[in-house]
């Protein structure tokens, strides 16, 4: 004689089963591997879209503030400066002064004003709108030598519109000058260009930058290709 299951047995296998198909994801629902594997997702996949990028917008990558050596035969890049060599130019030396005599007085000083910042030389004109900087050129260039340059900016803003203007000279010779119309968008510039001169190591370099408004600005590197 086959003997019956009590009541409440078949009422816990009954809860039981509930209880498992609770558990299980519904339709279109991501679930995680328990052992921390790839995600999965169950069902079709709903269609994505990505944004293009802005017109003018800085590149999603990270820069490399210090460029790598690169070797081609018998080129390479040499680097012209070393962000920690730069101290701010005595005011009663500065040739930008003369050039622009229109800078004013609110000289950007201190810290708050230029600084590393993960390799890339920081400027901040929150405070102040034009900074003078200079050290000596760690190579020396000869005329018709290929030169690059890495430098980037936030979005630059001013109550009226205005221009920046940011330069590199060695001794007397301009090596690269760029005029930027404010209000523009977050731009990387990364110009190569041949040099006009010869400028022996040791050189003053100097870099100027001055504008108005709240805007940030980061030298990355300055090179000589041979």
């Amino acid at each position: 004689m086959k003997r019956k299951s009590p009541w409440w047995f078949v009422l816990l296998c009954v809860v039981g089963l509930a209880s498992i198909a609770a558990c299980q994801p519904p339709a279109n629902q991501e679930s995680v591997a328990s052992d921390g594997g790839e995600t999965r997702t169950e069902g079709p996949r709903p269609e994505t879209t990505k944004e293009p990028a802005a017109e003018g917008s800085l590149p999603e990558k990270t820069v490399e503030a210090t460029p790598e050596v690169t070797v081609d035969g018998a080129k390479k890049d040499v680097p012209l400066l070393d962000h920690t060599k730069w101290v701010p130019t005595p005011p009663e030396q500065d040739m930008f002064r003369q050039k622009w005599p229109t800078l004013g007085a609110e000289r950007c000083q201190g810290d708050f004003a230029w600084h590393l910042d993960q390799d890339a030389l920081e400027l901040d004109t929150e405070i102040c709108n034009f900074i003078t900087l200079e050290q000596p050129m760690l190579a020396s260039i000869k005329k018709g030598d290929t030169l690059k340059l890495g430098l980037w900016h936030v979005q630059l803003y001013s109550d009226n519109d205005t221009e920046a203007v940011v330069t590199m000279y060695g001794g007397d010779t301009e090596i690269w000058t760029k005029t930027i119309a404010i209000p523009a968008r977050a731009n990387y510039y990364e110009p190569s260009f041949a040099a006009t001169a010869d400028i022996p190591k040791g050189s003053k370099l100097s870099f100027h930058l001055h504008n108005h408004g709240l805007n940030s600005w980061y030298l990355l590197y300055l090179v000589v290709s041979h």
